[in-house]
């Protein structure tokens, strides 16, 4: 573990410039699978409140501090545990930035008590705030929360617009009449011919190592069929990749790589969910140019 984390450097870019290296004297690295578990063990011994009403909630670097009570004795309750966590905060030199601490007063009520301290530092109630991707209001109505959803599902809504058509369900009806003809790929995933997959691992040039690696672990594969409770002799496999496979997607897509484009049709893959689109303001419109596309592709 110390050879994970000492030793690492940095630079500053501005522009086109860089500055010199400088050694990291603390924090994790952001983005890698170990970074959330050493943030975890580095902050487990971090004070738990004393009384029932206050209660810590962790997740990775985002906490969250909650009392509950009569409106005199949550706020007694919330800065005794506040004036503790501050004093374990310095100890291990764990900066925290109380202008972007959030705190709310979750009430019907019209009047609200002062605001919580850390440092010494006031922290201003704010009308609601975003926990683990849940914005909730100091009356828990959840209204701004739905009205979040609502506005990134219509941005997705308008995204997805060229898949759809103007009679599909949820479909803008400002955009101009069109038409749209999808075909999707079934069970892709056992329609990939190995050795063809071998030929084009070697003509992108994949380092040798690379290349055998995956001959290995697709070659030599059997299958058996159980009925009830007995099973059938044992079979090669002479297609497909193992789906549930961390390498199966990977696979399938470099197999597709070299998928035929053309001019009017628009091609999209995601892992094995393949879409063969065309849009036209006819139906004929949109047909003839995906009819012309499959004909070309079967004779080739």
């Amino acid at each position: 573990m110390a050879t994970y984390l000492r030793g690492r450097l940095f630079t500053v870019r501005v522009g086109s410039n860089l500055s010199s290296e400088r050694i990291i004297e603390a924090g994790v690295v952001q983005g890698s699978k170990i970074g959330p578990i050493l943030f975890n063990i580095y902050v487990n011994d971090i004070p738990s409140p004393r009384n029932c009403q206050t209660q810590l909630c962790l997740f990775a670097d985002d906490t969250a501090i909650m009392s509950t009570g009569e409106s005199i004795n949550v706020m007694k309750h919330l800065n005794d545990y506040l004036d503790e966590l501050g004093k374990w905060l310095i100890r291990w030199k764990v900066k925290v930035n109380t202008d972007k601490c959030q705190a709310v007063y979750f009430t019907r009520k019209k009047n609200t008590p002062d605001p919580p301290k850390l440092f010494r530092r006031k922290i201003n109630w704010s009308n609601c705030t975003k926990y683990l991707g849940v914005t909730l209001d100091k009356r828990l109505t959840y209204k701004e929360h739905i009205d979040n959803i609502r506005n990134k599902v219509k941005a997705c809504r308008s995204k997805l617009y060229p898949m759809m058509g103007p009679t599909s369900p949820g479909a803008p009806f400002k955009y101009p009449s069109r038409r749209r003809r999808r075909l999707d790929i079934a069970k892709a995933f056992d329609k990939v011919w190995i050795p063809g997959l071998f030929y084009k691992l070697i003509a992108y040039k994949f380092p040798r190592t690379i290349v055998e690696l995956i001959i290995s672990y697709l070659s030599n594969r059997y299958f058996t069929v159980l009925v009830k409770q007995h099973d059938s002799s044992k079979r090669q496999l002479k297609a497909g990749v193992p789906q549930g496979g961390i390498l199966a997607p990977v696979i399938f897509l470099l197999y597709l790589n070299d998928i035929p484009q053309q001019k009017d049709i628009m091609i999209s893959l995601y892992a094995d969910d393949t879409a063969i689109l065309s849009q036209g303001r006819k139906p004929a419109e949109a047909i003839v140019p995906l009819q012309n596309y499959l004909t070309s592709r079967k004779n080739g």
